[in-house]
């Protein structure tokens, strides 16, 4: 079957590279910005399997430990990691101050600073494990397990988030945008795989069973499920198309590559605004929840930082 389109020589449709610019899906593997939570909790995990004979002995043994006056949280490893710890959760202040003044030029986009924001939160139970010493007790444990919770928040309102349709520069897309958006992705799978489009939606489509009444656990257990079927549909992309009489034999890696990635942002779009309504509400929700929990926890961690202070249990002064 011919082309339905001209391909450019970077190997994409010529007539459609343009129009799904915006739609174009991340490409597989971690960026720098999500590899750094990984690389620092690396980092202070060798630290603490280093610092295992002092983090898991008893005070007494702890008290007389060569490594003592460096690990505890008052030692130069440990208040440096805890002063880190800080200026981290006061970071983290920031994304909602970036997120107040809107698009400005300069500032950066609003999705980058909220991968930096989760990448900074991944990185503080670490931090902070390490700086207690492995130890959470007291105020120290109550700021500790609060700053969990905030954390294991962001990593839900993340997937909320991303379970949303929004342009790159991070602004929520209408129903009618996420239809366009829909139309072009289909365009351009239909043009590499050399087919209809009616016949790659029919390849690519799921239940379309309406979604009429979710609570909060029913919407989560929702996405949940589409998340797990999308890419087993993606994976089993070539079996369907056999199925239905299609042969993909003339389509090179690369190219399939290419296929599945589009369709996966295809799939994504036809889950998402079916329980579109009920995701902006649950995150709704997560945002009325979210901010009494950070509050707390930043509370928390402030009265530890100024009872530490005024008592002088400091390294540097």
């Amino acid at each position: 079957m011919q082309s339905m389109t001209s391909v450019s020589s970077s190997g994409t449709p010529a007539g459609v590279q343009s129009s799904v610019e915006s739609a174009r899906p991340k490409t597989s593997g971690l960026s720098r910005v999500e590899s750094w939570p990984l690389f620092w909790t690396a980092c202070l995990m060798a630290l603490s399997v280093a610092g295992a004979s002092y983090y898991f002995a008893d005070g007494t043994v702890r008290a007389r430990h060569a490594w003592h006056e460096y690990l505890r949280p008052s030692g130069n490893i440990g208040q440096s990691v805890g002063i880190a710890t800080f200026l981290g959760f006061l970071f983290m202040w920031l994304y909602p101050l970036r997120k107040k003044i809107g698009p400005r030029r300069g500032l950066g986009k609003i999705p980058k600073w909220l991968d930096v924001h989760i990448a900074v939160g991944l990185t503080l139970p670490a931090l902070g494990a390490v700086h207690a010493g492995w130890r959470f007790g007291g105020i120290i444990g109550l700021g500790y397990w609060a700053m969990i919770i905030v954390v294991l928040s962001g990593v839900a309102g993340r997937y909320l988030y991303m379970r949303v349709p929004r342009s790159r520069s991070g602004v929520e897309l209408s129903v009618e945008q996420i239809g366009g958006e829909q139309r072009k992705l289909l365009m351009e799978i239909a043009t590499l795989m050399e087919l209809q489009p009616e016949d790659v939606r029919s390849l690519l489509s799921g239940s379309s069973s309406e979604v009429r009444s979710l609570g909060i656990l029913g919407t989560i257990a929702r996405l949940i499920r589409d998340d797990f079927r999308r890419h087993r549909v993606v994976r089993q992309l070539r079996s369907r198309a056999r199925a239905k009489g299609i042969e993909l034999k003339h389509v090179d890696a690369r190219t399939l590559r290419r296929i599945r990635a589009l369709s996966m942002r295809q799939i994504s779009l036809e889950q998402q605004v079916r329980v579109l309504g009920h995701t902006q509400r649950v995150l709704r929700l997560w945002h009325v929840a979210h901010r009494p929990v950070a509050i707390t926890a930043f509370l928390a961690v402030a009265t530890h930082v100024v009872v530490v202070v005024l008592f002088g249990a400091t390294w540097f002064y």
